[in-house]
This record gives structure tokens, sequence and C-alpha cells, in this order.
């Protein structure tokens, strides 16, 4: 239909209006047309692909974004843009990014699609970056911890207090503060240090 009004367009069998018009703005072949100084926006109305549950066997589910169904790796919490919702694209991302797991079986990726429902997202669909920045330092103030041979109640006692203090003194307490959501108790670096030790 599009083709055929943008045919009559350049003959001058269609009527333009005194003002531009856009139509079909969500589509997947865009025809801009001008004549007289007007410009019309034509276009063809692509084939828009759903989310199937069958896709789950590939390693993904659906994540609604700005409206938008998206692909969501269920291992890498990717979420792919809404051309990939295609069984070769989510099959591909599976072989190439997660090799080790694509002769598991649907009801792996099954079990795994609850546990990502439950992570909280912020408004950019990412990780809390607060959440992700705090487990990350506290792996690494345990690793210092271990490599120097130190008691694993150092950190709640002497590191996180000489930490807060210097961070209050260069950004203001407020950035200070945000170190309250550092995992440091004994505990924690016990385990974590266990962590490390089982990763090597």
């Amino acid at each position: 239909m599009a083709v055929q009004i943008a045919r009559g367009i350049l003959r001058g069998n269609v009527q333009l209006l005194p003002e531009p018009i856009t139509t079909w703005t969500d589509a997947s072949v865009d025809l801009r047309l001008r004549k007289d100084s007007h410009i019309i926006t034509i276009a063809s109305l692509g084939k828009k692909r759903m989310y199937s549950e069958s896709y789950i066997k590939f390693g993904f589910t659906s994540i609604n974004k700005q409206g938008k169904d998206l692909p969501q790796c269920v291992i890498c919490q990717k979420v792919l843009s809404e051309g990939s919702m295609k069984p070769s694209l989510l099959k591909r991302h599976l072989s190439s990014c997660h090799l080790e797991l694509s002769d598991k079986d649907q009801s792996y990726f099954e079990r795994k699609a609850p546990v990502l429902k439950s992570i909280r997202f912020d408004h950019t669909d990412q990780l809390h970056k607060q959440n992700e920045a705090s487990l990350r330092a506290s792996y690494m103030v345990a690793l210092r911890v271990a490599q120097n041979k130190n008691p694993h109640t150092i950190v709640e006692t002497f590191v996180l207090p000489c930490c807060k203090d210097i961070i209050g003194c260069f950004f203001g307490e407020n950035a200070a503060q945000k170190l309250n959501t550092l995992p440091s108790s004994n505990d924690t670096v016990h385990r974590r240090t266990y962590d490390l030790l089982e990763d090597i």
C-alpha cells in the first residue's frame, strides 16, 4: 500500500495536503518524498515479532521496556534489541556467550527464569549499580585482608571507619554514607575469602 501511495505521489495522482504528514511511525520501511516543499513520510508496517514461551529453551525470557517486549538472557541478564526476537539470533547468543550451557535442556533455563524476575532493576533495566559496586568492593577488601594475613574483623573495626573518614573529607558525608551498604562483618569477609579460594 505504501509503495502504491508513493508511486501516486511521484506521478502527481495523489494530492498533497497543505501541511507535511507523517504516518506509520513504527515501521520497518521509511520513504521520504519531497514535492513542492512538503515532506510525506510513508512506511510499510513491518512484521512485529512477539515473545514466545518456547524461547526459554534458548535461555531467554521477556522484559517489558518502554512498552516493548524485549528478549532477556536468564544467564547474563543481557537485554537484546527488539530485532533479536528471532530463534536463530537467540540461539546464536546462547552458543556464542554461554557455550558450556548450550546443551542444557529447557527445564534448566525454566529454573533460572524466576530468579531473574526476582532481581530488582532500576529505571535503565540494569542491575542496581550500588549493590553491584558494594558486592565487588566487598570481595576486593576480602582479597586484601587475605593477602596481608590480617584478621577478618579488621574490615569492620578499622578499614571501613577509615574509608568513611577519608571519603567524608574529600566528597562529603553523603558520599561516606554510601559505604554503609558495604558488607563488612567478620562472617561476610570469611565467606568472601573462601569464595575467592574456590575460584583460584
